[in-house]
Protein backbone atom coordinates (compact mmCIF):
# COMPACT_ATOMS: atom_id res chain seq x y z
CA UNK A 1 0.00 0.00 0.00
CA UNK A 2 0.83 3.67 -0.46
CA UNK A 3 1.13 6.20 2.30
CA UNK A 4 -2.12 6.77 4.56
CA UNK A 5 -4.32 9.69 4.60
CA UNK A 6 -6.31 11.08 6.99
CA UNK A 7 -9.89 11.08 5.08
CA UNK A 8 -11.98 12.16 7.74
CA UNK A 9 -13.92 11.81 10.82
CA UNK A 10 -16.76 9.48 11.02
CA UNK A 11 -20.35 10.41 11.67
CA UNK A 12 -20.92 13.79 11.90
CA UNK A 13 -21.91 16.16 8.84
CA UNK A 14 -22.87 15.99 4.91
CA UNK A 15 -19.81 14.71 2.62
CA UNK A 16 -20.26 13.15 -0.37
CA UNK A 17 -16.74 12.57 -1.28
CA UNK A 18 -14.27 9.65 -1.52
CA UNK A 19 -16.60 7.02 0.18
CA UNK A 20 -20.16 6.79 -0.05
CA UNK A 21 -21.06 7.61 3.35
CA UNK A 22 -22.62 11.01 3.89
CA UNK A 23 -21.46 10.86 7.25
CA UNK A 24 -17.64 11.45 6.91
CA UNK A 25 -16.40 14.89 7.36
CA UNK A 26 -13.19 15.45 5.62
CA UNK A 27 -12.29 19.26 6.73
CA UNK A 28 -9.98 18.99 9.81
CA UNK A 29 -11.40 22.66 10.61
CA UNK A 30 -14.80 21.03 11.09
CA UNK A 31 -13.71 18.15 13.37
CA UNK A 32 -15.04 18.22 16.78
CA UNK A 33 -12.34 19.41 19.67
CA UNK A 34 -12.29 16.19 21.34
CA UNK A 35 -11.28 14.00 18.52
CA UNK A 36 -9.12 16.33 17.57
CA UNK A 37 -7.29 16.36 20.34
CA UNK A 38 -7.11 12.40 20.19
CA UNK A 39 -5.66 12.39 16.42
CA UNK A 40 -3.23 14.97 17.83
CA UNK A 41 -1.65 13.59 20.90
CA UNK A 42 -2.94 9.93 21.04
CA UNK A 43 0.19 8.90 19.32
CA UNK A 44 3.82 7.04 19.76
CA UNK A 45 6.05 9.66 17.33
CA UNK A 46 9.03 11.32 18.35
CA UNK A 47 11.17 14.33 16.90
CA UNK A 48 14.17 13.79 15.81
CA UNK A 49 17.16 16.20 14.99
CA UNK A 50 18.35 16.01 10.74
CA UNK A 51 20.90 17.02 9.38
CA UNK A 52 19.77 20.69 7.16
CA UNK A 53 19.07 19.67 3.30
CA UNK A 54 21.35 21.47 0.61
CA UNK A 55 21.53 24.81 -0.03
CA UNK A 56 20.29 25.44 4.53
CA UNK A 57 16.96 24.23 4.21
CA UNK A 58 15.31 21.71 7.46
CA UNK A 59 13.28 19.48 7.78
CA UNK A 60 9.42 20.52 8.67
CA UNK A 61 7.96 18.96 11.61
CA UNK A 62 7.81 20.55 15.19
CA UNK A 63 9.30 23.52 17.04
CA UNK A 64 12.84 24.45 17.48
CA UNK A 65 13.95 23.71 13.78
CA UNK A 66 17.33 25.08 13.45
CA UNK A 67 18.36 27.77 10.25
CA UNK A 68 21.12 27.78 7.60
CA UNK A 69 23.59 24.91 8.33
CA UNK A 70 21.83 24.03 11.76
CA UNK A 71 19.81 20.99 10.80
CA UNK A 72 16.73 20.72 12.22
CA UNK A 73 13.73 18.41 13.30
CA UNK A 74 11.45 16.02 12.24
CA UNK A 75 8.54 13.85 13.31
CA UNK A 76 9.30 10.06 12.73
CA UNK A 77 6.71 7.23 13.22
CA UNK A 78 4.10 5.41 12.41
CA UNK A 79 2.65 6.36 8.77
CA UNK A 80 -0.92 6.59 10.02
CA UNK A 81 -0.25 8.87 13.26
CA UNK A 82 1.99 11.18 11.14
CA UNK A 83 -0.94 11.93 8.70
CA UNK A 84 -3.40 12.33 11.57
CA UNK A 85 -1.12 14.76 12.64
CA UNK A 86 -0.48 16.57 9.93
CA UNK A 87 -4.07 16.88 8.84
CA UNK A 88 -5.11 18.25 11.99
CA UNK A 89 -2.46 20.61 11.75
CA UNK A 90 -1.43 20.24 15.51
CA UNK A 91 2.63 20.84 16.20
CA UNK A 92 4.56 18.00 17.95
CA UNK A 93 7.46 17.93 20.13
CA UNK A 94 8.91 15.30 22.03
CA UNK A 95 11.91 12.96 22.07
CA UNK A 96 12.87 9.50 21.81
CA UNK A 97 13.39 9.39 25.70
CA UNK A 98 9.54 8.63 26.69
CA UNK A 99 6.54 10.23 28.41
CA UNK A 100 8.56 14.01 29.55
CA UNK A 101 7.99 17.68 29.65
CA UNK A 102 9.13 17.71 26.16
CA UNK A 103 6.12 15.56 25.17
CA UNK A 104 3.44 18.67 23.89
CA UNK A 105 0.89 18.69 21.42
CA UNK A 106 -0.05 22.69 20.56
CA UNK A 107 -2.99 23.31 18.61
CA UNK A 108 -2.82 25.55 15.21
CA UNK A 109 -2.98 28.99 17.16
CA UNK A 110 -1.68 27.61 20.23
CA UNK A 111 -4.62 28.02 22.86
CA UNK A 112 -4.92 24.80 23.59
CA UNK A 113 -1.84 23.00 24.81
CA UNK A 114 -1.72 18.61 25.67
CA UNK A 115 1.32 17.96 27.53
CA UNK A 116 2.21 14.21 27.90
CA UNK A 117 1.99 12.38 31.58
CA UNK A 118 2.29 8.81 30.68
CA UNK A 119 1.38 6.88 27.61
CA UNK A 120 -0.17 3.42 27.71
CA UNK A 121 1.98 1.83 24.29
CA UNK A 122 0.29 0.14 21.23
CA UNK A 123 -0.13 -3.87 21.65
CA UNK A 124 -1.11 -5.51 18.42
CA UNK A 125 -2.88 -8.11 21.42
CA UNK A 126 -4.67 -5.40 22.56
CA UNK A 127 -5.28 -3.53 19.43
CA UNK A 128 -5.64 -0.20 21.32
CA UNK A 129 -3.31 2.78 22.89
CA UNK A 130 -3.79 5.55 25.13
CA UNK A 131 -2.37 8.64 27.02
CA UNK A 132 -2.84 10.57 30.06
CA UNK A 133 -2.66 13.88 29.26
CA UNK A 134 -2.40 17.69 30.70
CA UNK A 135 -4.70 20.16 28.65
CA UNK A 136 -4.69 23.39 29.67
CA UNK A 137 -7.15 25.59 27.30
CA UNK A 138 -7.39 29.52 27.09
CA UNK A 139 -10.34 28.79 24.42
CA UNK A 140 -13.96 28.67 25.89
CA UNK A 141 -15.32 27.78 22.43
CA UNK A 142 -12.55 24.79 22.25
CA UNK A 143 -13.14 23.54 26.17
CA UNK A 144 -12.40 19.66 25.55
CA UNK A 145 -14.55 18.56 29.37
CA UNK A 146 -17.68 20.24 29.96
CA UNK A 147 -19.50 19.47 33.07
CA UNK A 148 -21.65 16.18 31.88
CA UNK A 149 -18.77 14.09 32.31
CA UNK A 150 -15.75 15.98 34.46
CA UNK A 151 -17.46 14.00 36.83
CA UNK A 152 -18.12 10.70 35.35
CA UNK A 153 -21.91 11.47 34.87
CA UNK A 154 -22.87 9.42 32.03
CA UNK A 155 -23.14 9.55 28.40
CA UNK A 156 -21.40 12.52 26.29
CA UNK A 157 -23.49 15.90 25.93
CA UNK A 158 -26.64 15.72 24.24
CA UNK A 159 -26.85 16.58 20.53
CA UNK A 160 -23.81 14.67 19.73
CA UNK A 161 -24.27 12.41 16.79
CA UNK A 162 -22.65 9.09 16.04
CA UNK A 163 -19.07 10.56 16.30
CA UNK A 164 -20.57 11.81 20.07
CA UNK A 165 -18.28 14.87 19.33
CA UNK A 166 -20.15 17.65 19.18
CA UNK A 167 -19.35 20.88 21.06
CA UNK A 168 -21.28 21.33 24.41
CA UNK A 169 -21.64 24.84 26.22
CA UNK A 170 -18.93 24.93 28.60
CA UNK A 171 -20.39 24.17 32.05
CA UNK A 172 -18.78 25.61 35.39
CA UNK A 173 -15.91 23.07 35.63
CA UNK A 174 -14.79 24.90 32.37
CA UNK A 175 -12.70 27.46 34.19
CA UNK A 176 -11.29 25.64 36.60
CA UNK A 177 -7.82 25.64 34.86
CA UNK A 178 -5.81 22.64 33.50
CA UNK A 179 -7.68 19.60 33.17
CA UNK A 180 -6.44 16.01 33.12
CA UNK A 181 -7.46 13.89 30.38
CA UNK A 182 -7.44 10.63 29.08
CA UNK A 183 -7.34 9.60 25.20
CA UNK A 184 -7.67 6.02 23.70
CA UNK A 185 -7.27 5.17 20.02
CA UNK A 186 -7.62 1.51 18.84
CA UNK A 187 -9.63 -0.99 16.22
CA UNK A 188 -13.64 -0.71 17.07
CA UNK A 189 -14.35 -3.91 18.15
CA UNK A 190 -11.79 -3.63 21.12
CA UNK A 191 -12.53 0.26 22.10
CA UNK A 192 -16.50 -0.65 21.84
CA UNK A 193 -15.93 -3.27 24.86
CA UNK A 194 -14.26 0.08 26.99
CA UNK A 195 -17.16 2.99 26.23
CA UNK A 196 -19.41 4.18 28.93
CA UNK A 197 -21.89 4.21 26.35
CA UNK A 198 -22.23 3.00 22.74
CA UNK A 199 -23.88 5.01 19.98
CA UNK A 200 -27.07 2.52 18.30
CA UNK A 201 -25.08 2.84 14.76
CA UNK A 202 -21.56 2.38 16.16
CA UNK A 203 -20.84 -0.90 14.23
CA UNK A 204 -22.97 -0.22 10.61
CA UNK A 205 -20.92 3.21 10.78
CA UNK A 206 -17.40 1.20 10.91
CA UNK A 207 -18.41 -1.38 8.78
CA UNK A 208 -19.22 0.36 6.08
CA UNK A 209 -16.11 2.48 6.16
CA UNK A 210 -13.90 -0.55 6.25
CA UNK A 211 -16.41 -2.56 3.57
CA UNK A 212 -14.93 0.34 1.10
CA UNK A 213 -11.37 -0.75 1.79
CA UNK A 214 -10.81 2.27 4.75
CA UNK A 215 -8.53 2.04 7.51
CA UNK A 216 -10.83 2.86 10.62
CA UNK A 217 -9.53 3.93 14.45
CA UNK A 218 -12.20 4.60 17.36
CA UNK A 219 -11.24 7.44 18.97
CA UNK A 220 -12.61 7.80 22.79
CA UNK A 221 -11.47 10.13 25.98
CA UNK A 222 -12.49 11.26 29.68
CA UNK A 223 -11.51 13.40 32.00
CA UNK A 224 -9.94 12.68 35.03
CA UNK A 225 -9.76 14.50 38.63
CA UNK A 226 -7.49 17.11 38.65
CA UNK A 227 -6.66 16.66 41.93
CA UNK A 228 -4.41 13.41 41.04
CA UNK A 229 -0.78 14.11 41.63
CA UNK A 230 1.93 12.58 38.78
CA UNK A 231 3.10 9.83 40.71
CA UNK A 232 -0.64 8.58 41.39
CA UNK A 233 -1.38 8.85 37.60
CA UNK A 234 1.60 6.54 36.43
CA UNK A 235 0.71 3.69 38.97
CA UNK A 236 -2.97 3.32 37.68
CA UNK A 237 -3.85 0.00 36.23
CA UNK A 238 -4.23 -0.01 32.73
CA UNK A 239 -7.63 -0.97 33.12
CA UNK A 240 -8.92 1.53 35.34
CA UNK A 241 -7.14 4.17 32.76
CA UNK A 242 -9.17 2.56 29.75
CA UNK A 243 -12.58 2.26 31.45
CA UNK A 244 -15.76 4.01 31.18
CA UNK A 245 -14.01 6.13 27.79
CA UNK A 246 -16.50 8.65 26.15
CA UNK A 247 -16.76 7.81 22.17
CA UNK A 248 -15.58 10.86 19.75
CA UNK A 249 -15.73 9.79 16.47
CA UNK A 250 -14.26 7.36 13.79
CA UNK A 251 -10.45 8.26 12.25
CA UNK A 252 -11.15 7.41 8.61
CA UNK A 253 -8.17 6.84 6.69
CA UNK A 254 -7.36 5.62 2.84
CA UNK A 255 -4.65 3.64 2.50
CA UNK A 256 -4.56 3.73 -1.86
CA UNK A 257 -2.67 0.45 -3.35
CA UNK A 258 0.46 1.31 -5.09
CA UNK A 259 0.08 1.72 -8.85
CA UNK A 260 2.64 -1.35 -9.63
CA UNK A 261 0.70 -3.65 -7.60
CA UNK A 262 -2.37 -4.75 -9.08
CA UNK A 263 -0.51 -5.53 -12.63
CA UNK A 264 2.19 -7.09 -10.55
CA UNK A 265 0.30 -9.83 -8.79
CA UNK A 266 -1.84 -9.82 -12.20
CA UNK A 267 1.04 -11.68 -13.64
CA UNK A 268 2.06 -13.78 -10.74
CA UNK A 269 -1.36 -15.46 -10.52
CA UNK A 270 -1.65 -15.54 -14.29
CA UNK A 271 1.59 -17.99 -13.85
CA UNK A 272 0.47 -19.81 -11.39
CA UNK A 273 1.60 -18.79 -8.72
CA UNK A 274 0.14 -18.54 -5.01
CA UNK A 275 -0.59 -15.06 -4.05
CA UNK A 276 -1.11 -15.00 0.06
CA UNK A 277 -1.48 -11.43 2.34
CA UNK A 278 -0.21 -11.23 5.63
CA UNK A 279 -1.89 -8.14 7.26
CA UNK A 280 -2.76 -6.47 10.38
CA UNK A 281 -5.93 -4.93 9.04
CA UNK A 282 -9.33 -5.60 10.00
CA UNK A 283 -10.89 -8.66 8.05
CA UNK A 284 -13.53 -6.14 5.85
CA UNK A 285 -10.42 -3.47 4.73
CA UNK A 286 -8.07 -6.91 4.02
CA UNK A 287 -10.78 -8.86 1.86
CA UNK A 288 -11.12 -4.86 -0.01
CA UNK A 289 -7.61 -4.76 -0.77
CA UNK A 290 -7.35 -8.88 -1.63
CA UNK A 291 -9.62 -8.92 -4.34
CA UNK A 292 -8.42 -5.58 -5.51
CA UNK A 293 -5.16 -7.44 -6.08
CA UNK A 294 -6.63 -11.18 -7.45
CA UNK A 295 -5.94 -12.50 -4.32
CA UNK A 296 -9.46 -12.75 -3.45
CA UNK A 297 -12.16 -14.25 -6.02
CA UNK A 298 -14.60 -15.77 -4.60
CA UNK A 299 -16.24 -15.52 -0.90
CA UNK A 300 -14.20 -16.05 2.23
CA UNK A 301 -14.76 -17.26 5.54
CA UNK A 302 -12.53 -15.75 8.23
CA UNK A 303 -11.06 -17.42 11.26
CA UNK A 304 -11.59 -15.41 14.64
CA UNK A 305 -11.22 -15.80 18.10
CA UNK A 306 -14.45 -15.16 19.74
CA UNK A 307 -13.56 -13.25 22.89
CA UNK A 308 -11.19 -11.02 20.57
CA UNK A 309 -13.88 -10.67 18.09
CA UNK A 310 -15.99 -9.69 21.08
CA UNK A 311 -13.54 -6.88 22.26
CA UNK A 312 -12.47 -8.94 25.77
CA UNK A 313 -9.11 -10.13 24.57
CA UNK A 314 -6.26 -9.87 27.18
CA UNK A 315 -3.34 -8.47 27.14
CA UNK A 316 0.67 -9.21 28.33
CA UNK A 317 2.47 -13.11 29.21
CA UNK A 318 -0.74 -13.73 31.12
CA UNK A 319 -3.55 -13.38 28.28
CA UNK A 320 -1.56 -15.94 25.97
CA UNK A 321 -2.50 -19.43 25.27
CA UNK A 322 -0.23 -22.62 24.75
CA UNK A 323 -1.13 -23.30 20.80
CA UNK A 324 -3.92 -26.12 21.09
CA UNK A 325 -5.01 -25.05 24.32
CA UNK A 326 -8.23 -23.95 23.68
CA UNK A 327 -11.21 -25.42 22.74
CA UNK A 328 -12.90 -25.70 19.29
CA UNK A 329 -15.46 -23.56 20.71
CA UNK A 330 -13.37 -20.83 20.82
CA UNK A 331 -13.07 -19.76 17.62
CA UNK A 332 -15.37 -19.20 15.07
CA UNK A 333 -15.92 -18.83 11.16
CA UNK A 334 -17.02 -15.64 9.96
CA UNK A 335 -17.23 -13.34 6.79
CA UNK A 336 -15.96 -10.42 6.61
CA UNK A 337 -19.54 -8.43 6.75
CA UNK A 338 -20.53 -11.10 9.73
CA UNK A 339 -23.74 -12.13 7.71
CA UNK A 340 -22.75 -16.01 8.09
CA UNK A 341 -20.94 -17.47 11.17
CA UNK A 342 -20.24 -20.97 11.22
CA UNK A 343 -18.57 -23.28 14.65
CA UNK A 344 -14.86 -24.16 14.25
CA UNK A 345 -14.15 -27.61 14.38
CA UNK A 346 -10.51 -29.26 13.71
CA UNK A 347 -12.54 -32.61 12.35
CA UNK A 348 -10.66 -33.08 8.99
CA UNK A 349 -14.40 -33.44 7.03
CA UNK A 350 -15.68 -30.85 9.09
CA UNK A 351 -13.05 -28.57 7.51
CA UNK A 352 -13.62 -30.28 4.41
CA UNK A 353 -17.54 -28.99 4.73
CA UNK A 354 -16.55 -25.79 5.02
Amino acid sequence: RDEPELLGEGGKGPDEDELADPALVKDPRRFGPRATLVLAACHSLVQVQVQAAAGGATAAGGEGGGKGGEGGYEVVGDPLEKAALESVGWTFTGGPGGAGSADVSLSPDRRVRASLLHRFHFSSHLKRMAAVLRVEDDSPGLRLAPSPYVYGEGAPAAGAGAGGSAGAAPGPAAMLGPQLVVVAKGAPEVLKGLLASVPPDYDSQYKRYAAEGARVIALAHKALSPDLDSATLRSMPREEVESQLHFVGFAVFQCPLKPESEPALAALAASAHQLVMITGDAPLTACYAAARVHIVTRPVLVLGHVEEDKGHAGGGAMGAKEPGSEPDSAFRWSSPDERVSLPFSRKWEDMLEV
